[in-house]
């Protein structure tokens, strides 16, 4: 698909029409980035993922091939990741445990931009992105007995050991750290001095699951697979070149 969207780029460069409206725009975003996963362990998993919040930001790069169509690249740092819950039974009480997970991720989104309006100008987005996973942090908690634990996370190819103290470290032959996924979106932007002022609201859709399987068959009965889920709310500011 990266090569299909590269090709296309150049064949829109390459036809004459297009070269007068060629027009470079670049600029940088701050905003909120919310994630989860969506996945379960097996059947009697009865797991929460829940939605967890923290900033963002980063830079873009747009070229418009027309005042209607563009085509946008972006590089941004965030954290991702989910927050689990569960209840669980121990001497016939039932307690509930959290488990937080923060990885440090960059993510770089290849976009098209398709746009209508004047003053207030409105778009939508749609395209895909690929993501990695520099190494995080966990917290596991169990509020009702006042119990905590937390430590880094971190990716290493085939480990020595399980980590320093409460440390976690991941086997990348075992777990994944790159995501390819979908996005799907829009804003609002208006012009505000040389630039533009903008708003705009993605939500991102992960293909490959978190963890890896030599074989099919060795996964739970049940399962279903861990793939991230986003949702950016973003303000921008692009000057154009």
């Amino acid at each position: 698909m990266k090569y299909f969207v590269l090709l296309f780029m150049v064949l829109l460069l390459m036809n004459p029409t297009f070269g007068q409206d060629k027009k470079w725009e670049i600029g940088g975003e701050l905003g909120v980035n919310l994630s989860t996963t969506g996945g379960r362990w097996d059947k009697n998993d009865d797991t929460k993922n829940k939605w967890i919040a923290t900033p963002l930001i980063g830079a873009q790069v747009a070229y418009n091939f027309t005042s209607m169509i563009a085509l946008m690249a972006g590089f941004y740092m965030m954290k991702s990741g989910a927050l689990y819950i569960t209840e669980n039974l121990y001497q016939e009480t039932t307690y509930e445990a959290r488990q937080r997970e923060r990885f440090t991720t960059l993510r770089l989104p290849v976009l098209a931009r398709f746009m209508w309006g004047t003053t207030w100008q409105y778009y939508g987005l749609f395209g895909f992105y690929l993501s990695k996973r520099l190494g995080g942090k966990y917290v596991y908690k169990i509020p009702s007995q006042d119990f905590e634990q937390s430590g880094k996370i971190k990716f290493k190819k085939n480990p020595d050991d399980s980590g320093e103290g409460d440390d976690w470290i991941l086997d990348t032959k075992d777990y994944r750290r790159l995501d390819f996924g979908l996005s799907v979106g829009g804003g609002v932007r208006r012009q505000l001095g040389p630039g533009y002022l903008s708003f705009n609201v993605l939500f991102g859709l992960g293909f490959l699951d978190f963890y890896k399987w030599e074989n099919k068959n060795d996964k739970p009965d049940g399962y279903k697979p861990y793939n991230n889920r986003n949702l950016s709310f973003q303000f921008g500011y692009a000057y154009p070149l």
